[in-house]
Order: structure tokens, then sequence, then C-alpha cells
């Protein structure tokens, strides 16, 4: 190998760095001593705070933070600004979070580096909750901008990989701002089960075939084919208007949809909407069991229209389908897999992906930590470039209630035509704050 990760960091790589270095610091001043890894009740401090706010609607902003047994305790705590969100939720059924999730990336190939930070604001208002009936509103925007010379696809093109070690997707102009869902979701609750429907601006990779580990390279993988659904046909048209209708009977379910196939990625799209050009998708999925310990098999297939005039895979209409296990085997340990095949229509360099791996939560004890391993396999659209696969493994250590830091490390046997070596090696750190 011509370099590795640790040779020949540029001098920008390591001024990268030291920002991560210093904002680790800011992070942790004025903690107090680390936190427990027993399941202990909430701290004795925060009793005058963590009041029952009251209010007609349940209580959601305790399930997304802040965490309650970090390594560090102090200023990233705060709250009070989170007993204001919780009488939010209780009082007014608004739940929000802003998410910023910087990646730092070096790869083994002439020294090449990465650095990028996500923003996200997602909220969710109900409206209107009764024990029969729900009803409300999801809204979720995001803005990546990149702060190195390449962005996503030209980053994973100088290491000679088709799939990009992020999910930035930040080609070609460094910066990527979109509103990813804007949707109205009702749901009817029944004793035989549950009847929803959501209808707006769908985000589809958070609607079928969705796995909780494969789904955002900001919070657990970061490779694409182990964050986002690579190799199905409809990965490029993340996002359109659309609707959904969904049953879900406790240990089963089964759920259908359409949604524009050729949208802008940015906003929502009108006037692509009514040419009428959609990707239909359905899916059932089924719990299941395994020596007593709960697991879900899940089949997920589509069509997409023709959204081009050309031959081209990604202009052809075309089927596609998607396979999906996971099983826990253990108190903390889950396993994955994901088969995804796209026939006629293929588009993101790849018409079929597998993936599988591990994830351990909690690892070590320590509640709020995460680790995992998983592995992909993806077979090109393209002739003249050969079969690429690779592992990734990351660690994610919970270091205070609002801030936690990802070392990853991704071993790839490149693909692409034009590489200059074989194995690639593409070493990563990621910080997420929360608020």
């Amino acid at each position: 190998m011509r370099s590795t990760v640790n040779d020949s960091l540029s001098s920008r790589w390591q001024i990268q760095i030291g920002l991560l270095g210093f904002l680790l610091i800011s992070a942790v001043a004025n903690a107090e001593e680390p936190a427990s890894q027993s399941d202990s009740p909430l701290p004795e401090k925060y009793a005058n705070v963590w009041a029952n706010p009251g209010g007609k609607f349940h209580l959601l902003t305790d399930d997304i933070l802040p965490t309650y047994r970090p390594r560090f305790e102090g200023l990233l705590a705060l709250p009070q600004y989170h007993q204001w969100k919780r009488e939010l939720s209780s009082k007014h059924g608004l739940d929000y979070v802003v998410l910023s999730a910087p990646i730092f990336q070096a790869g083994s190939v002439d020294s090449q580096d990465y650095f990028d930070n996500e923003i996200d604001v997602l909220a969710n208002w109900r409206l209107f909750e009764t024990p029969e009936r729900t009803g409300e509103v999801y809204f979720w925007a995001l803005w990546v901008r990149t702060f190195s010379d390449l962005p996503t696809g030209a980053f994973a093109q100088s290491q000679g990989l088709l799939a990009a070690p992020n999910g930035g997707f930040t080609d070609p102009n460094k910066d990527f701002v979109a509103l990813s869902a804007l949707y109205w979701q009702e749901t009817f609750k029944r004793e035989d089960g549950d009847f929803s429907y959501r209808i707006g601006h769908i985000h589809a990779s958070s609607t079928w075939a969705v796995i909780d580990y494969l789904s955002d390279d900001r919070a657990f993988f970061m490779a694409s084919p182990l964050s986002s659904p690579l190799g199905a046909n409809w990965v490029d048209s993340n996002r359109g208007l659309g609707a959904v209708a969904a049953f879900d009977a406790r240990n089963w379910y089964v759920s259908a949809g359409f949604s524009d196939a050729k949208g802008s990625q940015e906003h929502p799209d009108f006037d692509s909407f009514s040419d009428g050009d959609f990707k239909y998708v359905g899916e059932v999925g089924i719990s299941t069991s395994a020596g007593g310990l709960p697991g879900e098999l899940k089949i997920t297939p589509s069509y997409t229209a023709r959204t081009g005039d050309t031959d081209a895979p990604g202009d052809r209409s075309g089927w596609g389908m998607v396979l999906t296990a996971t099983q826990a085997v253990g108190e903390n340990l889950e396993t994955f897999a994901q088969y995804r095949h796209s026939w006629g229509r293929a588009v993101g360099g790849f018409d079929r992906v597998f993936t599988a791996g591990l994830m351990v939560d909690p690892p070590f004890g320590w509640t709020d930590d995460l680790t995992g391993v998983g592995i992909f396999y993806g077979n090109p659209i393209d002739p003249d470039n050969r079969d690429e696969y690779g592992i990734e493994a990351f660690y994610r250590l919970q270091l205070t209630q609002r801030l936690d830091v990802t070392p990853d490390i991704q071993i790839f046997r490149a693909g692409r035509a034009t590489r200059t070596e074989d194995t690639v090696v593409v070493g990563g750190l990621r910080l997420r704050l929360v608020f």
C-alpha cells in the first residue's frame, strides 16, 4: 500500500484534528466526576427540575435526550432547558431536536481527507392525541457543509471507491440543504391493530426497509452501503411528494405507498409530481423469535417509473426488492442482514448490495454507548468496474448528556476501474451534539 491513514497527513488534516481536540476539551470543561455505569435512577440533583409537567399529551421528550449516565456531567446537561422541552411535549404535543454532527475522515490513498458538518432539525407536533386516534405533523430539515477540498463523491473517487465512505452527498457544490420530510400522519388505534396514513413530502429511507442501525451516518455506521439503502432502485429519489398507508397488527404489519420518482431532493416539487412518474413501494413484516429473543423479517418490493429519455440504467423503469432480517442473539447483542436488488433500473453505482453485521448495545455496561461491526458487498452497474466489498467498525462513546464521539475504521477492496490501489483504508472521527 503506497500510503496509510497514519502516513503523511496533510497540514489541513492536522488543523482539523486540533479543532476536534479543542471541541472535546471544551465539552468536558467544568465537568464533574464520571457517572456510574449502573442502572441507578435519575440523579437526585435533577429532582427539583425533573418535575412531572402534567398536560394532555404523552411525554415523549425523555425518549430523545439527555442521557442519564454519560462519562461526564456538566454544562451540557442543561436541565432547565430540558424541562422546558418536557413541558412543550406534555402540554402542547410539540417535540423537537437539533443536532450538529461533524465528520472527519482520512483515506490511505494520497493522504486525501474529508471534513463536513451536518445540522439536522427534526420536529413532531401532535395536534390531537386520544386513546383511539392521533394526528401529527412531522418536519425534518438538514444542511450539510463540506469544509475540505473534496466533496463526498470526489473523496470516494480519489480513493478508487464506488461507495462513499460517508453519507454527506455534497457533490458537486460541497453544500446541501434539504427539506427531507414534511407530512401529516394520522393513526387510528384498535384492539386488533393500528391503521395509519401519511401524506406530504415523504422520506423513503425512513419509511421503507428500515433498520435503525443502517439509517444514519451521523449516529451509526458511516459508509454509504451501511448507512443508506444503496442498491435500491429508488435511492436517488429518496425525497418526494406522496402518500403511505399501513396496518400494524403488533406481531406483523403491511404497508404500501407511492411518491415522486424524479422530484427535487431539496424541496417539495409540485411540478415534477404532476408529471405522474412515481415509485411504488410495499412492505410486509413479521416479528420472529429465536431462543425467546426478538427478531424481525420483512420484504420490500418496489417499482419505479421511467424518469429519463435515455436508456441509461438511472433513466429506465424497473423493479426492486429489499430483504431484511434482524435477530437478537443475547441480552445486548443483535445481528442484522439486508439484501437489495434492482432489475432494469439501477442507481447509485450498484444493482445489488448485501450487508450484515453485529451490534453491541450497550457495550461493557456503559448504558448509552454503542458499538458495531458490519460487512458489505456491492455488484457494480458499470461492467468496467469490479465488485466492491469491505468492513466497518465503530464505537460511539457518550461523553456528556448531549455530546458523543465516534472513532470509525473502514477497509475496502476498491472497485472503481480507475483505482490506483486495491485495498483502501479510511479512518474517521465523528462528533454529535444534540439539543
